[in-house]
């Protein structure tokens, strides 16, 4: 009997530090996943693909962002939120935003239009890439220009869009309610014509909490399940 109390003593304190852990600074964060398939591939010059990226195949992307971050421009009907991770896997390739990059991915949300678009706009890109047959990092190649946008979804639904605000897991919009444009791209310039661009279109959006709320869902079902037995 004594073990039995001890043992709800424990699950509830632990509830309990989840719950001042879920009210902190954690609280808000929310992480998008995207997965698609590759509709469109194109090079030019010597940036060479290893041939694992071509029409059909999936890519998984994830974005994870504070839904109370202040945005970096003040405006009525359009507003930039800096990221705080941004990553897209395709074949064999990871393209992640370079946390130390001057300039920080953003998630944009334009309210004229309707449109969720996460995106970064640097040549700082961490992830491998391949030069003739020579694979090579970011660092290793002089960008003119690239850019990695893992959503780019418009939607001509009023529904969710009453101001131009970072969407939190309750407010984000599902993915069918975004009828006009579904997409993801990477595009990458290197030196004189040196390109690679791949295209694809997003099939699926899965919006999840921050871990200590997932944490804290799981406690209290292990707490509910020791109550019945």
């Amino acid at each position: 009997m004594f073990r039995v109390r001890m043992k709800r003593v424990c699950i509830v304190g632990i509830i309990a530090l989840c719950l001042v852990a879920n009210s902190g600074v954690m609280a808000e964060i929310v992480t998008v996943e995207v997965q698609g398939v590759v509709d469109s591939v194109d090079t030019k010059g010597a940036m060479v693909l290893d041939g694992s990226v071509e029409m059909g195949t999936p890519i998984r992307g994830y974005c994870i962002y504070d839904s109370e971050t202040l945005g970096l421009h003040g405006s009525q009907n359009y507003e930039e939120y800096p990221m705080i991770s941004v990553v897209m896997s395709v074949g064999n390739y990871d393209f992640t935003h370079n946390s130390q990059a001057a300039e920080p991915a953003l998630f944009e949300v334009f309210m004229v239009n309707r449109i969720y678009s996460i995106s970064t706009l640097t040549p700082e890109f961490d992830g491998r890439i391949y030069v003739g047959d020579a694979p090579k990092n970011w660092s290793d190649v002089e960008w003119s220009w690239s850019y990695l946008n893992v959503l780019n979804l418009w939607t001509s639904s009023l529904e969710y869009w009453q101001t131009p605000s970072l969407p939190n897991v309750e407010t984000f919009a599902p993915l069918d309610a975004f009828d006009l444009r579904r997409e993801f791209e990477v595009r990458m310039y290197g030196e004189g014509d040196d390109y690679f661009g791949i295209y694809g279109e997003i099939t699926s959006l899965c919006v999840v909490p921050e871990p200590a709320t997932i944490a804290l869902l799981a406690l209290c079902g292990l707490a509910m399940m020791r109550k019945r037995r």
